[in-house]
């Protein structure tokens, strides 16, 4: 994760665009559409830079490093099986201990 905080101004411009789901002051999900978009680019020889320009999204707010691990993440998740799914969202938390129940 970045160290870079989104100030107010750059979270409302990123949240108003159709390209990304969510942002938050330490991050940015983008949507599946673009992220496939993006490979689809990428993969023709376009600028990482360029196509998230294209997209509406200022590349100087996200910044070089994290359009570069974008770029290495979404690359190495379409090779998986599961393709570009955010493994976030699977992510429950730390799993229970067996015999370990809360508040007992």
């Amino acid at each position: 994760m970045s160290k870079k905080l989104f100030t107010e101004q750059e979270l409302q411009e990123l949240n108003n665009n159709t390209h990304v789901s969510k942002a938050t002051q330490k991050s940015v999900k983008f949507t599946v559409e673009f992220k496939l978009h993006f490979l689809e680019e990428y993969a023709k020889g376009t600028a990482s830079k360029v196509i998230f320009e294209q997209a509406g999204i200022n590349p100087t707010i996200l910044g070089d490093k994290r359009i570069e691990q974008c770029t290495n993440r979404w690359r190495r998740q379409d090779k998986r099986e599961s393709g570009l799914t955010d493994g976030r969202a699977h992510n429950k938390g730390r799993p229970v201990k067996d015999g370990a129940l809360k508040g007992t």
